[in-house]
């Protein structure tokens, strides 16, 4: 043991005194372990050829020389002097390119191409933020501090961080074919950045149309399928695009644009508004704001459509909406197919995976995204076929997949089961409490689709006054959807600043339209000039059923307009749901054919009429606040206004401020042909219609002749109190009376008078002459005038189908 430590402890100075003998011989190979002074600044390894290193001759500079330094640090001073005696200016090179970086692929650095951008034939980009850094700044120094915790300012403005870049390798990979009249680095003022060819390299610019996006499109109608916090974190930590793929970020932010466009264009800072149903103006798609941005998502998802992801499903969701509000029918009709059987194949419609297998949160985040996807689709279907059943693509009864639960579990990542889309009857007055506003859009929408269905259909199961008719039994489901609404569903002042203040107001009103709006859909065949198949159950009606009905229908048409009122004092946003134009529309029309075709002489006449010069006024305002969001929206306006004139029934909008008889309005052009009974600007209809020449009058069918049994003004008159019979034969069907909701508002709530006036209303100082107004009008509908309300309004798109005549603005309808 001790020769052990003696040896181990002399053995040192052995060393030291044997080292000097062969110092002369190792002196030439040791190396400085530095390299020279420019590749240590670099970063790079020198390879200390002698004379010069190879990476100085690259750079065409004169190599420093290899003498060892002592300090970690080389001065840059001595580097960029080298540089300036060669006559080269410095050129940083940090990371990798744009493209490599997003691929998370090996870059070489070279400038101006890497090798693997030129290897690909695809231009090479440097993020220009990331050059120039200081020693302080640079990588090496970054990745060793610990990072910040993200906060909100980070997301509204301050420096870009992944923004900068990944909005430009979103917008160049989808744009490598596009235009260049804009160059990626050119600044854009004002709203000129909505019409760029490329989305925003600004953070700030980038984050306010995905936060436009998450506030004012993903609450509306099952387009709630993106986690927001999952989504923001992506975007933060520049995974968005191999999360979610470029197409779904190019389609939110072609929605986000419009409605940031006209935000501006109401605040004044913006003096150029999209034109909204001017006919002799044709204006380009591509002028619209977001517009190419959608485009170039639908490009990519084209041009590769045989890869199908749930991000890439979502895209094709928010591109069929986006055609729909921006009146691109064709284009709509077709990606819908599209879309359906990529979610098949995703096999979103089974339910095999509605029930997450852990309780990971981003397990129970995907299982609900799937769900609420899968909804999105089936809804989409449903608008498109419009009832029209040979149209219908997927069978409700054919989806296993569960409701989507509340927007707040959702969020917060909570696992909860909900329902299937037929509630489960369990004595509960109150639906479940896992429901949120998505689950009852998709019910109140599946109800809504039997409805159209329905009424097209010209041999029901025995007629609608009858116990177990599909009248009563659709009457029925929607009562009972409205009495399952838990109470902070249910439309009162309170609820509305709630929903305002949860980004969830125009998804709220919009519930509560569509609602009422079915319902006249429902009654409205019992009004005279709406000679859908259906109509024809109603003759030998008993007496006061089919006047019931009628009123039902006013009523429920007179409701939507105070709603309309109410939401004035809350800006158009309130309105931002797309089927706000033809609901304000339809309301209008009905309100005015039950005037002009249901109301008798004498003291009620009057309350009529003043009801409706208040509801018309409020829908036209409605409409025109929404004009420039929604082209058309000033159509709806133009053709209210024609349909006035032809029962000589303008005067009852002369007290509306800036109105004129002469400001446009456009007579109501009578549209033949029954292709499905469906409305003239219906997607189905234009696209058809479309694909003929257009402009020739041989595209149209011949008029469809009225039916037997069918109502017109001159032979159907509402009884001033309808009297329902009870009494009915052993052969007779049991005469049921019309079922009518709880009245889901007041005039209190309202603010309203007893005529369901506003106070404020603008016709309450004016003594009309009645009888004088009332000898003007045409209570009489020729037969030929009927057939102008027989189309379902719904899905009215337009604004020019690809140049077809005829075509007027629209949305989802």
């Amino acid at each position: 043991m001790f020769n052990v430590q003696t040896s181990q402890a002399t053995s040192p100075s052995t060393t030291a005194t044997s080292a000097p003998e062969g110092s002369n011989g190792s002196k030439e190979k040791k190396r400085s372990r530095s390299g020279c002074i420019v590749c240590k600044v670099r970063k790079v390894k020198c390879d200390e050829r002698p004379g010069a290193c190879n990476n100085c001759q690259k750079l065409d500079i004169d190599c420093p020389g290899y003498s060892p330094v002592g300090s970690s640090e080389a001065p840059e001073e001595t580097v960029s002097a080298i540089f300036a005696r060669a006559g080269r200016k410095r050129r940083r090179m940090v990371g990798s390119c744009v493209d490599c970086r997003a691929s998370k692929s090996k870059c070489s650095s070279d400038r101006p191409t890497c090798e693997r951008c030129a290897k690909r034939g695809i231009t090479c980009e440097y993020d220009e933020t990331l050059r120039g850094l200081t020693r302080s700044q640079s990588p090496k120094s970054r990745r060793g501090k610990k990072k910040a915790p993200m906060s909100a300012g980070d997301l509204g403005g301050g420096e870009p961080k992944y923004e900068s870049w990944a909005s430009t390798v979103l917008e160049r990979r989808a744009s490598r074919d596009g235009s260049e009249e804009w160059k990626s680095g050119t600044e854009l003022s004002g709203t000129d950045w909505l019409f760029s060819p490329n989305l925003p390299k600004s953070s700030a610019q980038l984050n306010l149309l995905i936060e436009t996006y998450f506030n004012d499109v993903h609450p509306c109608r099952s387009l709630s399928f993106l986690h927001k916090p999952t989504f923001m974190r992506a975007l933060q930590e520049g995974t968005v695009e191999k999360t979610y793929e470029a197409p779904l970020v190019l389609a939110m932010c072609a929605l986000a644009a419009h409605i940031i466009y006209w935000d501006e264009v109401l605040e004044g800072r913006s003096l150029v508004t999209p034109d909204a149903g001017n006919s002799g103006d044709q204006q380009s798609l591509s002028s619209m704001p977001g517009d190419q941005w959608a485009k170039k998502a639908q490009h990519i998802m084209v041009t590769n459509f045989a890869e199908i992801s749930p991000g890439r499903l979502m895209a094709l969701v928010l591109l069929c909406e986006h055609h729909s509000r921006t009146q691109q029918s064709r284009e709509c009709f077709m990606l819908s197919a599209f879309l359906i059987r990529a979610a098949q194949a995703l096999n979103l419609d089974t339910g095999q995976e509605d029930t997450p297998k852990t309780q990971d949160p981003d397990a129970i985040t995907e299982c609900e995204t799937r769900r609420r996807l899968m909804w999105s689709c089936y809804i989409i279907d449903l608008l498109l076929c419009s009832g029209v059943k040979r149209l219908m693509l997927w069978d409700p009864e054919n989806i296993k997949v569960q409701l989507p639960c509340q927007e707040r579990n959702y969020t917060l990542q909570i696992p909860c089961e909900t329902e299937p889309l037929y509630p489960i009857r369990t004595g509960s007055p109150r639906g479940s409490d896992n429901l949120g506003i998505e689950a009852y859009y998709i019910r109140l929408f599946h109800i809504r689709g039997k409805v159209l269905e329905q009424i097209r259909n010209p041999n029901p199961y025995g007629p609608p006054w009858s116990t177990g008719s599909p009248f009563q039994n659709l009457t029925d489901e929607l009562v009972d959807w409205e009495n399952t609404l838990p109470d902070s569903l249910l439309f009162n002042n309170s609820n509305v600043y709630v929903r305002r203040e949860c980004r969830q107001l125009g998804a709220f009103f919009g519930l509560h339209l569509v609602y009422h709006q079915v319902f006249c859909d429902l009654y409205r065949i019992s009004l005279p000039g709406y000679p859908f198949p259906a109509a024809t159950t109603f003759s030998g009606a008993p007496d006061g059923f089919v006047a019931q009905c009628q009123s039902a229908c006013n009523v429920h048409a007179a409701r939507i307009s105070e709603i309309f009122e109410m939401s004035f004092t809350h800006g158009w946003k309130a309105l931002v749901e797309p089927l706000c134009n033809i609901i304000a529309f339809e309301s209008s029309k009905h309100q005015i054919v039950y005037f002009t075709a249901c109301s008798s002489p004498g003291p009620e006449r009057r309350k009529l009429w003043d009801a409706l010069a208040c509801n018309l006024a409020v829908n036209i305002k409605a409409l025109n606040d929404i004009k420039g969001y929604s082209r058309a929206a000033e159509e709806c306006v133009l053709s209210i206004q024609g349909l006035l004139e032809r029962l000589n029934m303008s005067s009852i909008l002369a007290p509306l401020p800036g109105y004129s008889e002469k400001c446009g309005a456009r007579p109501s052009e009578i549209v033949y042909g029954d292709i499905h009974n469906l409305h003239q600007f219906a997607t189905f209809r234009l696209v058809r219609e479309g694909l003929a020449k257009p402009g020739s009058s041989s595209n149209r069918e011949p008029p469809t002749p009225l039916r037997p049994g069918e109502h017109t003004l001159s032979n159907v008159r509402a009884v001033d109190t309808p009297q329902v019979v009870t009494t009915h034969s052993p052969d007779s069907h049991q005469i049921l009376p019309p079922s009518f909701p709880p009245p889901m508002i007041n005039n209190e709530q309202m603010g309203l008078d007893s005529l369901g006036q506003p106070p404020e209303q603008q016709y309450q100082d004016i003594q009309a002459d009645y009888e004088a107004i009332w000898a003007e009008i045409d209570f009489r509908v020729a037969s030929d005038s009927g057939q102008m309300f027989a189309w379902d309004p719904y899905f009215m798109n337009g604004g020019g189908l690809d140049g077809a005549s005829g075509s007027v603005g629209g949305g989802w309808t």
